[in-house]
């Protein structure tokens, strides 16, 4: 995501000496989005190929939990960012355990 910020920074705000809310902002979508589309070659192997609807699943639930983690870095730290997506694998390991153990 800083790579993300500091390109769009240099390219659409060069004359100010810090990106706006804006552009960090646009950058954590971005981020996100590019996140979440990393994802699908593991969807591709795991699902034996990739219909629209698994991209469409794959590239949403990770780019929300990309935004999450991306607007946890933008405004706590890196730390926090890796806290969060920690937990989100936590939980949802804990929930696939618990759907083949039911």
């Amino acid at each position: 995501m800083s790579l993300i910020a500091f390109g769009l920074w240099k390219t659409v705000s060069r004359s100010t000496d810090r990106p706006s809310s804006r552009l960090m902002a646009a950058a954590v979508v971005l981020a996100a989005i590019v996140f979440g589309i990393g994802h699908l070659p593991t969807a591709a192997s795991l699902y034996g190929g990739l219909t629209p609807a698994v991209v469409v699943w794959i590239v949403a639930g990770n780019s929300i939990g990309g935004f999450v983690s991306g607007w946890l870095f933008w405004r706590r730290s890196l730390g926090a960012a890796m806290i969060g997506h920690v937990f989100t694998h936590v939980v949802f390991v804990a929930l696939s355990l618990v759907v083949v153990i039911a």
